[in-house]
């Protein structure tokens, strides 16, 4: 009787989780690539600077990032990679997430552009001073939710290449 009961139990268990984790993480953009529609490409990365600075006992680097979407206002964002000249790169976003508007409601702060920090975790990947590096990101608007857990938006990869003009790394330090 005790090894039903632990079955019954445990399956309960995994089942109100599952429940759960659907509930709270079932909601993500779905793109429809942009030339799908008449005019409605020219999603653009405006600007993307890389920032440094001491938080408490840590040195942070962060990609400043400006992105804008033709039709409305950028809702999430994917697919988030840099590289540089000198081989380095990090990957912030392989899904896309919600990030100006959450699961097609929330929305009522929103903007175009839309302007966000993304952290780097080490900070010596980030380009030197002076060289060149690459940016692509996916963006995602017109976003309608038709009561599924994929929320259907206009998409469009775009990439951007710019040089870094500041020295994002701790003073004494050299960048590799």
């Amino acid at each position: 009787m005790d090894r039903k009961y632990f079955i019954v139990s445990f399956t309960l268990i995994v089942f109100f989780i599952l429940v759960h984790v659907e509930k709270a993480h079932g909601c993500h953009p779905a793109g429809d690539y942009c030339t799908n529609y008449k005019n409605s490409c020219g999603a653009q990365i405006l600007n993307a600077t890389w920032t440094g600075g001491w938080n408490a006992a840590n040195w942070l680097v962060y990609l400043d990032i400006t992105v804008s979407s033709p039709t409305s206002y950028p809702q999430a964002v994917g697919h988030f990679t840099f590289s540089d000249e000198a081989g380095h790169h990090h990957r912030w976003l392989q899904n896309p997430s919600f990030t100006n508007c959450q699961c097609g409601e929330s929305c009522q702060y929103q903007q175009n552009p839309y302007s966000s920090s993304w952290w780097l975790y080490d900070p010596y990947l980030a380009p030197p001073m002076g060289g060149w590096f690459d940016v692509w990101i996916s963006v995602y608007w017109d976003c309608v939710d038709n009561g599924s857990e994929s929320i259907q938006c206009l998409s469009e990869d775009i990439h951007y290449r710019g040089q870094n003009n500041n020295n994002v790394y701790p003073h004494g330090s050299s960048s590799q």
